[in-house]
């Protein structure tokens, strides 16, 4: 075999190996993405009013509290708030599941970690409307509807999160 046809079967050899390993490549990050999906995300649009407090106030309360939860509770996936056109406030959590919704109901009851944090909470908003979108169990919807505020079911029919 001479010193060309040698470097030819290495380049082929080379090319199929690239090919290989990049639908490998390509294989495993469309398995990830389809089996890291969450089907339990729980999704609230939670529909605010201001409660007597001014554009400011609002605007360093929602940065507080959003960071706070962010910081404590590690599987809340979003948490957001949004002025909407019509001068309410639109807000908008992704739960990881319905356990991450009993443990943030938890934290801001009677003795946990954000009972204060929540009384300040109530103190610049006034709470709606719940959403909630996705299939939380039925212990947490019975959970959201001691609130005392109109929620509404929304389960899931298709869809994926990443």
């Amino acid at each position: 075999m001479s010193k060309n046809q040698i470097w030819a079967v290495i380049a082929l050899v080379s090319i199929a190996l690239f090919a290989f390993l990049s639908e490998t490549q390509i294989k495993v990050e469309v398995d990830s993405a389809w089996h890291t999906s969450n089907d339990n995300e729980i999704i609230f649009y939670v529909e605010l009013a201001s409660n007597n407090k001014s554009e400011i106030e609002i605007e360093e309360f929602s940065e507080y509290y959003q960071s706070l939860v962010n910081k404590n509770e590690p599987n809340t996936l979003s948490w957001k708030f949004f002025q909407s056109e019509s001068n309410k406030i639109i807000e908008i959590l992704r739960w990881s599941d319905s356990e991450t919704i009993k443990n943030h109901i938890k934290n801001v009851s009677e003795g946990g970690i954000f009972e204060k944090d929540f009384a300040s909470y109530v103190e610049h908003f006034i709470i709606e409307k719940i959403n909630v979108y996705g299939e939380p169990t039925e212990e947490v919807q019975e959970m959201l509807r001691g609130f005392g505020v109109p929620v509404t079911f929304n389960p899931l029919i298709s869809g994926y999160s990443r």
